[in-house]
């Protein structure tokens, strides 16, 4: 990188970045600034985390000062890649999740739309939802699926004849996403509840968690409730199933972050004949096992 600019500009602006990153000298990473040539200027940027590593009430109550508020909304946001660049920047695909969480919201309440109609940004609405629920709220930003502001792109893959329901992230982004919730969504949201698109058909929604994946998989014992087949059942409170927001949980190794979603309204869930949990608490069985394919 070759720049020309002012050797007094340039030094009191490493003077005054300096001051910041001494104070956090522990971490390598923040020992760093970056200086960054963009659109014909010169941007030098550090951090101190000032907050990062305070408790999470303590980081609430410190974010609500107006002061604070204030400086954190005027510093420049520095590029990461695109892709975290357009998740981050982009208000119009952004909403509260809320309680119970919906995954369909109207575009007339993301952010940007809010910020249309109000004396608010875009950033301070984001801003003020993240410290709802004392700072344990969260928002929901979904990706390609959303495209049109509707789901209509996943109703047309759910009701092509050659779709089976499946779930293969295998927890690599369990801090960002909750997918774990995805057959309770698929019953409560597609099922019952949907009001921006249509419906489908409960038995439908049952029929493809259970027995037309099975036998996708050529699990031949189970899937139907029928003599000589595994006793697998959920007994479930249709009008009550509520699935909840997610929360962060802090228990991986090394104090990793997962998002673990509840849902009530299941009444029994039994699996091989006993029944593992009540109400969604476990009762101790553990009469499952690894299946393994023998093809």
């Amino acid at each position: 990188m070759k720049f020309k600019i002012l050797r007094s500009n340039f030094f009191n602006t490493l003077s005054h970045l300096q001051g910041i990153v001494d104070k956090k000298n522990s971490l390598p990473i923040l020992s760093n600034i970056l200086i960054e040539a963009k659109d014909k200027s010169l941007v030098l940027a550090a951090t101190d985390m000032e907050i990062a590593e305070l408790p999470l009430d303590e980081r609430v109550k410190i974010m609500k000062e107006s002061d604070f508020r204030e400086k954190l909304l005027s510093e420049v946001g520095i590029s990461i890649n695109p892709l975290v660049d357009e998740i981050v920047q982009s208000y119009g695909k952004m909403f509260r999740l809320g309680d119970p969480a919906n995954y369909e919201p109207d575009p007339k309440y993301s952010f940007e739309s809010l910020a249309n109609n109000s004396n608010m940004t875009a950033q301070e609405i984001a801003y003020e939802a993240m410290l709802e629920k004392e700072g344990k709220a969260l928002i929901y930003h979904p990706l390609f699926n959303y495209q049109p502001g509707d789901l209509s792109l996943v109703e047309t893959m759910l009701k092509h004849p050659y779709t089976i329901f499946g779930l293969g992230d295998a927890g690599a982004h369990c801090g960002a996403i909750s997918d774990a919730s995805f057959p309770t969504t698929l019953v409560q949201h597609w099922s019952r509840d949907r009001n921006r698109g249509s419906k489908l058909p409960l038995e439908t929604v049952i029929k493809m968690q259970t027995s037309e994946t099975a036998n996708l998989l050529g699990i031949k014992d189970r899937g139907i409730i029928e003599e000589g087949y595994k006793a697998d059942i959920n007994i479930i409170d249709y009008e009550g199933l509520t699935l909840h927001e997610p929360e962060i949980v802090n228990d991986l190794p090394a104090g990793g972050r997962r998002l673990v979603q509840k849902a009530s309204g299941y009444e029994y869930t039994i699996v091989s004949g006993s029944i593992a949990f009540i109400k969604g608490e476990a009762t101790g069985e553990l009469n499952g096992k690894l299946i393994r394919s023998t093809h």
